[in-house]
């Protein structure tokens, strides 16, 4: 097994930006993808369409994204010409001795490698050297192939157990049981048991207040007042008895 860098075994096809007035979204020349937005599962659907033919991927290349958010996504063309803008870039295996599902997984892997070795600031990226001089390590042919096919079957695994997984959550919210409503029942007021303060204030015995008297000055000024003239009165009563 051999250690080869990309620049060996493919060639790379850098992306152009296209102008508004040159592409159009409807069905009319050939297919245009400005970045990761327009990826699929596997691969891209595109959603605007152009005439001009300065930058384009062919049907088998490899689309990687080189600028912005996602840099090191990947997707397979499939279709026969595909132009692509600036924020990507077409790896085309030229080397037939090399498969181009292998060297898809490697660039895959090589994600996290790729987010790394960015710079910028306002749009981050990457360089043609930093994709064409990734180094990685190329067995026979079979062996490749073998790899791919191994892999292929296992990520269908996966898709499989994920769908499962899906349509059982589903199945579960949907078979879930509800809930029993809430009965409606009568309130009835119930008072309160009484609870004695935590803290009760000191018992203090206080006078009991008497009723108030017509005259707000004290009982015994009004005793002063009145008696003479009760004396008085009782005298009189006297006399004439």
């Amino acid at each position: 097994m051999a250690e080869t860098n990309l620049a060996a075994v493919i060639r790379l096809v850098s992306g152009q930006h296209l102008t508004p007035d040159e592409y159009t979204t409807e069905v009319r020349g050939i297919p245009y993808i400005t970045g990761p937005a327009d990826f699929g599962p596997r691969y891209p659907t595109p959603s605007r369409w152009t005439k001009e033919r300065r930058a384009l991927a062919l049907r088998g290349d490899i689309l990687v994204t080189v600028k912005g958010a996602g840099v090191g996504k990947t997707n397979l063309v499939d279709c026969d010409e595909l132009a692509i803008s600036r924020q990507l870039m077409a790896v085309r295996v030229t080397d037939a001795d090399t498969d181009t599902g292998f060297v898809h997984l490697c660039l895959r892997a090589a994600a996290a490698h790729f987010q790394n070795v960015m710079v910028g600031s306002a749009i981050p990226g990457i360089s043609r050297e930093d994709v064409l001089d990734f180094k990685f390590c190329l067995p026979p042919l079979a062996e490749q192939r073998r790899i791919v096919a191994k892999v292929e079957e296992l990520m269908g695994l996966c898709d499989a157990l994920e769908a499962a997984q899906r349509e059982w959550e589903r199945c579960g919210r949907a078979c879930a049981p509800r809930p029993a409503p809430a009965h409606r029942t009568r309130l009835r007021f119930q008072p309160a048991a009484f609870r004695p303060p935590e803290s009760p204030a000191p018992y203090h015995r206080t006078r009991r207040p008497r009723a108030s008297s017509p005259i707000d000055f004290p009982t015994r000024n009004l005793r002063r007042i009145v008696g003479p003239y009760r004396f008085m009165e009782n005298s009189q009563t006297r006399q004439h008895r």
